[in-house]
């Protein structure tokens, strides 16, 4: 500021001092009115010293020679830059296509190849088929026709909200389907809370919902533990829900990127049917854990049942608009995708004229997902297209998706963090630091199998708590992939727990988009949360543990022998190929 301008605003504000002033005043001023204090200039510098922190600490590591310990200091900045969220988590996976070419680590093609690969195709295809289905509303009248059977006990009300969430997590967002739950959980707490009070008094309820703060006066202990039950089960669910499917949630396709990346020739046993006839039992038997201890912590000896909400819940789906054809034509586009991915496992035979591995689901995904923006939204009628144009009624062609719809609601933010991860584990492949980091943790692989998956898994439960699901999946796969080579274990039976387990992150608020979300209620707090949470994500560990050992074999035909064998002779094959 210019010295007369700011004396000019000093002499106009003199002859009136007990007039409040507002932000631009005190700029316009000057440095009189701008005494900060100590703490202020703190937290003024945060900001800087978070985003310069990790480059100072990383920097040994960037200057020396090796290429895993350069890689080893991006990681650093990486990973400093993805817990503190110093800046957007997806502008920070960005940063390997800096930062790879400049250290020597990777050319920008590569990088650029790591980024965009098949299960990035397999992700959008995903996405935009779960887009459709909350578009035209097919999700919502599923939870409610499912909700209408489960009974009015509190208990039985808990299993559904969660079998609902899960189930509709398995395909669609997780975030997506607890935002839709959360709105109605609340209804019907609200609607047992009424019949509560009620009940003694009359015997017609009428299904106009109490005031909030009527509500919250009349609250019993034992009604409000059963409402943080109703409500936490439902982020619990929808976080449970994603492990059913590949497509679930990202964690899921990062371990398929990197089995992709990490052994290019070699079949590791995991598709889309394999994935789902093994993880869709385990996040069954998981959800009834799950159940079983939030009704002894919520739910014991807590209210009794009531049968107007069954008549609340059936009104409800009764009010709902007859099957549009837009429902019926995702539901059928639905149930295409899903056959295109059973069928080449199934029915080999079908795609003998296509080449070896040429049509996989990434095709499959892309194909629907094409199909969504062709079809027509509403029912076409041939005897309006042969009428002539002056005749024919105004109408609007819309499509079961629309582009505007695609870039609203699509996460492209999740898709630029799930491309990083796949740039970052092939950088930590190819500079030789996820083989040092294994080296150095060869002392793990002489415990026994089970020992080991307790280690890995209880060190994900810590990071996942509070840090993104997909940066914790993308840093450790590799590092765990080295870890079995050492070990001679089959990868999959380090990386596919863990991966799990990234899922299974219940016990603070900011570990998941649907924690977050159902903390948003104001029904529970972060203490109930991690009571909660802790308890339940011991049992469901412990229960992937298991299964794991259980069926793990049976399912994937995990022989390690076998694995590496055919993993070091693509290996030979590829050396000899580069020397030619």
């Amino acid at each position: 500021m210019h010295p007369e301008s700011s004396k000019k605003s000093l002499k106009s504000l003199e002859f009136d001092l007990t007039v409040p002033l507002d932000e631009e005043e005190v700029e316009e001023a000057g440095p009189v009115f701008n005494k900060v204090s100590p703490v202020q200039h703190l937290k003024q510098l945060k900001h800087i010293v978070l985003l310069g922190g990790p480059w100072l600490l990383a920097m040994p590591l960037l200057r020396s020679y090796g290429h895993e310990t350069r890689c080893a200091g991006c990681l650093i900045i990486m990973a400093a830059y993805w817990i503190t969220e110093v800046i957007p988590l997806p502008v920070t996976a960005l940063l390997p296509m800096i930062l790879f070419p400049i250290l020597g680590i990777l050319p920008s093609t590569a990088v650029a190849k790591a980024f965009i690969n098949e299960v990035t195709f397999l992700f959008i295809g995903g996405l935009v088929v779960a887009i459709a289905v909350e578009k035209c509303g097919l999700h919502e009248r599923i939870a409610f026709a499912v909700l209408s059977l489960v009974g009015s006990s509190p208990k039985w009300i808990m299993l559904g909200f969660m079998v609902v969430t899960a189930i509709l997590s398995a395909f669609v967002s997780n975030a997506a389907t607890t935002a839709m739950m959360i709105p109605v959980s609340q209804a019907v707490i609200t609607q047992l809370f009424k019949c509560y009070r009620l009940r003694d008094k009359v015997m017609g309820v009428n299904h106009e919902l109490l005031n909030e703060a009527d509500e919250k006066k009349q609250m019993l202990p034992s009604e409000k533990r059963m409402a943080k039950g109703l409500v936490m089960c439902i982020c619990f669910a929808a976080n449970i829900g994603g492990i059913g499917t590949i497509t679930g949630t990202t964690p899921n396709m990062v371990l398929i990127g990197q089995l992709g990346t990490l052994y290019p020739a070699v079949d590791t046993g995991i598709n889309y049917i394999t994935w789902m006839i093994f993880c869709f039992p385990l996040m069954m038997i998981c959800l009834l854990i799950s159940w079983v201890v939030l009704y002894f912590l919520f739910l014991h000896n807590g209210p009794p049942a009531a049968d107007e909400v069954t008549e609340y819940v059936k009104s409800r789906y009764a009010a709902l608009p007859g099957i549009s054809f837009a429902e019926s034509s995702v539901a059928a586009c639905f149930t295409l995708l899903l056959t295109l991915w059973i069928l080449p496992q199934v029915a080999p035979s079908l795609f003998s004229g296509l080449e070896h591995e040429s049509f996989t689901d990434a095709t499959s995904a892309v194909i629907v997902a094409i199909l969504l923006f062709m079809l027509p939204a509403n029912m076409p009628s041939i005897s309006e297209f042969f009428k002539k144009e002056a005749k024919k009624p105004k109408k609007n062609y819309a499509r079961l998706l629309d582009w505007p719809t695609m870039e609203r609601e699509f996460p492209w933010g999740v898709l630029l963090l799930l491309c990083g991860g796949f740039a970052l584990a092939a950088g930590v492949k190819e500079s030789g630091l996820s083989e040092y980091l294994g080296r150095k943790m060869a002392h793990i692989a002489e415990m026994p199998l089970t020992a080991v998956q307790a280690i890995c898994m209880c060190m994900t439960i810590i990071v996942t708590n509070i840090c993104s699901n997909t940066v914790t999946v993308s840093i450790f796969l590799p590092v765990l992939a080295t870890l079995a080579e050492e070990a001679q274990l089959h990868p999959i039976e380090l990386m596919l727990p863990m991966t799990l387990t990234c899922s299974f992150a219940f016990m603070l608020p900011v570990a998941t988009a649907p924690n977050a979300i159902a903390f948003d209620s104001g029904m529970f707090t972060v203490y109930d949360m991690i009571v909660a949470g802790f308890f339940v994500t011991i049992t469901t560990c412990t229960t992937v543990a298991a299964y794991m050992s259980c069926f793990g074999d049976l399912v994937f035909g995990l022989h390690p022998e076998d694995f590496w064998n055919a993993t070091n002779i693509d290996n030979i094959g590829t050396l000899q190929a580069s020397v030619n």
